[in-house]
């Protein structure tokens, strides 16, 4: 794939810095560590751990549709130290994510951030089932159950963290 033959470009200045917007249940830093680190996380494991060791376990939108969790582990094509940042809107997904992070020892920092084209305060639901893909931000509040979260922009967010290079940027994949 083009992520293959990319890899150890990717990977030549030793430390890689990967954004995942959007990073719903986690499934892209899964392949992204299988890439470009020795970590003992398949598809399949991450799913496992998703469904049968978070608290409360994926329970909506979680399995029988992308089959992400029957591909074969990826193969590592590159050896970089990863600094992962995943920023994900969802409460309830970004809850399951620290959850993963927790369980797998993942060099991951995750944000409860919306990333856009301005900073400021967007406007969401929480379905309150770690699992839903099917969210939105409002720039203003509905009229019930609405939950303000804290929106950025990359450049923002790199300039406040003080990181130079980005190797890899997912966004809602």
């Amino acid at each position: 794939t083009w992520h293959d033959r990319a890899a150890p470009l990717l990977a030549r200045g030793g430390e890689l810095v990967m954004l995942n917007v959007g990073a719903n249940k986690g499934f892209n830093l899964a392949e992204w560590m299988q890439r470009y680190s020795a970590a003992d996380v398949s598809n399949k494991k991450w799913h496992q751990l998703m469904m049968g060791s978070a608290s409360p376990p994926c329970a909506l939108q979680c399995c029988g549709v992308c089959l992400i969790c029957h591909q074969k582990r990826k193969k590592q094509v590159a050896t970089a130290a990863l600094r992962m940042h995943a920023f994900e809107l969802q409460p309830s997904n970004e809850r399951l994510l620290r959850q993963l992070v927790a369980l797998t020892s993942a060099p991951v920092e995750v944000h409860a951030l919306a990333v856009s084209n301005y900073t400021g305060v967007v406007w969401t639901r929480d379905s309150g089932i770690p699992g839903y893909e099917s969210v939105s931000a409002m720039s203003s509040p509905p009229r019930r159950r609405a939950l303000a979260r804290n929106v950025t922009t990359i450049d923002a967010f790199l300039a406040a963290r003080g990181i130079a290079h980005v190797g890899l940027v997912s966004i809602d994949t």
